[in-house]
């Protein structure tokens, strides 16, 4: 069993979510239980990369969503493989190499380069995007900050 845990200011522990707690209730009271620590990323952070490409989804053409195959997904992990953030291998039905995204699944990557792996996806969205749809930086960011 795998559970999430927030900590208190009175050293007490609660679950960080409904599943969590579901999961907590099946330990009995009394019952000793062994704790491994692992810091998660930062939750909120993530969420903002997701609206951070959400927002950026936004500003596309038509003609630029249709290129996606209306697939936000697909947008997302373009924008992961311009940044850099990729593995790649040899496909050989295609005969040629493929990139595809690095997984940023909480336990794939630390905060430290979620951040890095944030800044790079920004700023191919500005450089490849919204540049080229005219939209400004703080066009953008307000965007950001009402999604």
């Amino acid at each position: 069993m795998k559970l999430n845990l927030i900590r208190r200011a009175d050293f007490s522990f609660i679950p960080a979510s409904e599943d969590d707690k579901q999961a907590a209730l099946k330990i009995k009271k009394g019952e000793a239980v062994e704790v491994s620590v692992k810091v998660l990323r930062n939750y909120k952070f993530h969420k903002k990369f997701f609206s951070m490409i959400n927002t950026a989804y936004g500003f596309l053409t038509e003609k630029q969503r249709d290129f996606f195959h209306d697939s936000i997904d697909g947008f997302r992990y373009t924008l992961e493989v311009a940044a850099g953030y990729y593995d790649e291998f040899y496909s050989v039905a295609r005969k040629e190499w493929i990139q595809k995204p690095k997984s940023i699944a909480f336990d794939k990557m630390s905060e430290a380069e979620f951040d890095k792996l944030y800044e790079a996806v920004l700023n191919v969205i500005f450089k490849l995007f919204l540049e080229t749809n005219r939209v400004d930086r703080d066009t953008f960011y307000k965007a950001l900050k009402d999604f």
